[in-house]
């Protein structure tokens, strides 16, 4: 081994990877220099540049296990995460026990199971961790990914022990985050509250603990705590990346923390959507409040949302987006995100009116009204059996419409779908089997929010799991049974039937984590109960 070879180790293993770099000789014939060179590149931001070396380095030494599972890590970084796991799996053909290959690995699988969450993706990042550790891999990082393995594979118990080896590794911030998680999903919310505790205390400033520890004292009903706490989720890295669309650069520039109402009287206030089109629904509940303090309220929401706002809340003005372009923010005395009215207004349960406060025009209610024409059964019943993203949980939340047969099947209730999205297929499918088919309207016709109010409150029920439709329902007034998941979103609140911000809810709870046949079967109960 060159001299030069030698010292560029030492500087990497020191952290000083730039260094590194430059003590490195130039050659392209020596396949170590060339490995090491691709790691540092890919360490450094250049996993492009990486791959070069790697292929060159693998043309001299193809039999290099380690090399192998580098340029993985480079290709993962570029987003070819397909091409990575090969990367991975030919390292491990030339040494099985391997173990950096196989966290890495499990690493990638996991990453793909999220996506899509694909169940075998899973299982399969669960064989490769296991192996890592029977390697002798005993690193904090390697449980702590084996404990989100289990929990996506709905294996509660055993997450919470894997998530406790790596505490007694490594009593990590990052860890202590995932630990609230999975506590949280056993139904142990007040446990979660204070690992997010210990968290804070491990790095007071890092705003994730507080936006985390926001939902979970919200979900619990602590208002104060918990709206003191959201006010840390405008330099939380995960939350920022979703509300960019609304909230623009400038816009963030202009955003006060620790507004007062008196800070909003007498002013001129521009109020700006920062969250998911339920998020807007439900804080839109507060905007009668700040006009009645403010001198004048205009509001930046999706597009999807102006026409139902400006009808019920006429002394607003609307600016409805689609997630793109500049704001003008002159004029304003006061740039207000929308999540911060509940600090303002909902600071006890009884500042909840649960009254109805959006109201979509006559005329659109009545359109649907004709158009689905008279009643054939005693029960019209709106229907969404699928809500959320993979990065909102939606397999935990979400049915098929083969799981709700039992209600389909249902004398006396014609069901028309609500769910969000194309779903012809899905319908299609099922409609053979059973008494009266699924009514089913385009996308596109339901997808401006007044229309949608509109059929909603042509409907004598709606029946849905966890989605923004519970928010129009809730909104408008209109009768609404939602299918309410083991661990709900913090808007649901941990117990009762009932949530804080709507009087016509209904809550029916999973009382066991994936257990939804109770659910259905109460469901069941109170159409029949209804008709």
């Amino acid at each position: 081994m060159s001299e030069n070879l030698r010292r560029a180790r030492a500087l990497a293993g020191a952290g000083k990877l730039a260094e590194a770099l430059a003590a490195l000789p130039d050659t392209s014939a020596d396949a170590q220099v060339l490995a090491l060179r691709g790691a540092l590149l890919s360490e450094t931001g250049r996993p492009a540049e990486a791959l070069e070396d790697f292929a060159r380095a693998l043309a001299l030494d193809p039999a290099n296990a380690a090399t192998w599972s580098n340029q993985g890590n480079a290709l993962a970084k570029l987003g070819r995460r397909e091409e990575a796991i090969q990367g991975y799996d030919t390292a491990l053909e030339h040494d099985p026990r391997y173990a950096p290959a196989q966290a890495n690995r499990a690493r990638m699988l996991f990453d793909l199971g999220q996506g899509l969450y694909h169940q075998r993706r899973f299982e399969e990042a669960l064989d490769a961790i296991d192996r890592a550790i029977a390697a002798q891999t005993q690193q904090a990082v390697v449980h702590h990914l084996r404990a989100m393995i289990l929990l996506n594979l709905r294996r509660r118990e055993d997450a919470l022990a894997a998530i406790d080896a790596s505490l007694k590794i490594n009593p990590d911030y990052e860890v202590q985050l995932s630990r609230a998680v999975i506590l949280g999903a056993l139904g142990r919310f007040a446990e979660g509250v204070a690992a997010l505790d210990r968290a804070i205390a491990a790095q007071p400033g890092n705003p994730t603990g507080y936006f985390r520890r926001a939902q979970a004292r919200l979900r619990l009903g602590d208002f104060p705590g918990g709206w003191s706490d959201y006010e840390h989720r405008w330099q939380a890295p995960s939350f920022l990346a979703g509300s960019r669309g609304f909230v623009t650069n400038e816009a963030l520039t202009r955003l006060q923390p620790g507004l007062t109402r008196a800070d909003v009287a007498g002013k001129a206030v521009l109020v700006i959507a920062e969250q998911g089109i339920g998020d807007q629904v439900m804080f839109a509940s507060m905007l009668s409040d700040l006009a009645a303090e403010a001198a004048s309220v205009a509001c930046v929401c999706d597009a999807r949302l102006q026409a139902l706002f400006e009808a019920s809340f006429p002394g607003i003005s609307f600016i409805g987006r689609r997630r793109h372009g500049p704001l003008e923010l002159a004029g304003y005395d006061v740039i207000l995100p929308m999540g911060n009215l509940g600090r303002l207004y909902r600071q006890t349960p009884e500042d909840f009116p649960a009254a109805p406060y959006l109201r979509p025009r006559p005329q659109i209610a009545a359109a649907w009204s004709e158009r689905l024409g008279p009643k054939t059964t005693p029960l019209r019943i709106g229907l969404s059996w699928r809500g959320g993203t993979a990065s909102t949980d939606t397999a935990w939340r979400s049915l098929t419409l083969d799981d709700l047969r039992r209600l389909l099947t249902l004398q006396g209730c014609e069901f028309v779908s609500l769910q969000y999205g194309d779903t012809a297929a899905e319908v299609a499918a099922i409609n053979p089997g059973l008494p009266r088919p699924i009514r089913l309207f385009a996308p596109a016709e339901i997808d401006d929010f007044e229309d949608l109010a509109g059929l909603v409150q042509s409907l004598d029920l709606v029946v849905s799991v966890q989605t923004a439709l519970i928010h129009l329902c809730g909104a408008v007034g209109a009768p609404c049974l939602v299918m309410t998941p083991f661990m709900p979103e913090w808007r649901y609140s941990v117990a009762g039937e009932t949530m804080p911000w709507y009087g016509s809810v209904k809550l029916l709870r999973q009382s066991a984590p994936d257990d939804w046949a109770p659910v259905i079967a109460a469901v069941a109960a109170e159409l029949e109960i209804a008709r």
